[in-house]
C-alpha cells in the first residue's frame, strides 16, 4: 500500500553545511542525496521504516527515532558522510535534521537527539 511521505528541512538544518560538504565531497554528497531519495521513494511505495533499517545498507538507526543516511555503497577513499533525518510515521514526514561526517558523528547525533526531544 502506497503512502504519501513528504520531505522537509527542520529548523536546525544548516544549508551552509550542506553546501560545504557538497563542494568538498561532491560524489559522496550526491550519493547521500540519491540514497535519501531512494529511502523516500521506498516509504512512498509502502515499505515500512523498520524494514528499510534492516534491508538498506545506507540506513542506520541512531536511536530516539533518528536515522542516518550514508553514501553506501562506499567508494574506495570516500569521505564518510551522514545525513540525519527523523522519519515521523504519524505525519508521514521525513524531517531532514543535519549533515555531517564520521569525524563529528557523536556530536552530531547528540545535537539531533536534543532537537528531536525539544521540537518533534
Amino acid at each position: 500500500m502506497a503512502s504519501n511521505w513528504t520531505l522537509t528541512y527542520a529548523s536546525c538544518f544548516t544549508s551552509s553545511a550542506a553546501e560545504s560538504f557538497g563542494k568538498k565531497y561532491p560524489a559522496e554528497f550526491a550519493q547521500v542525496m540519491a540514497n535519501v531519495q531512494t529511502f523516500h521513494d521506498a516509504l512512498n511505495d509502502g515499505a515500512k521504516l523498520e524494514q528499510l533499517k534492516r534491508e538498506k545498507s545506507f540506513v542506520h538507526n541512531e536511536g530516539k527515532g533518528v536515522v542516518s543516511i550514508t553514501q553506501q555503497p562506499l567508494r574506495r577513499n570516500a569521505h564518510p558522510l551522514r545525513l540525519y533525518i527523523y522519519p515521523d510515521e504519524s505525519s508521514h514526514t521525513i524531517h531532514i535534521l543535519s549533515i555531517g561526517d564520521k569525524k563529528h558523528q557523536e556530536k552530531d547525533i547528540n545535537e539531533v537527539h536534543q532537537f528531536v526531544k525539544k521540537n518533534l
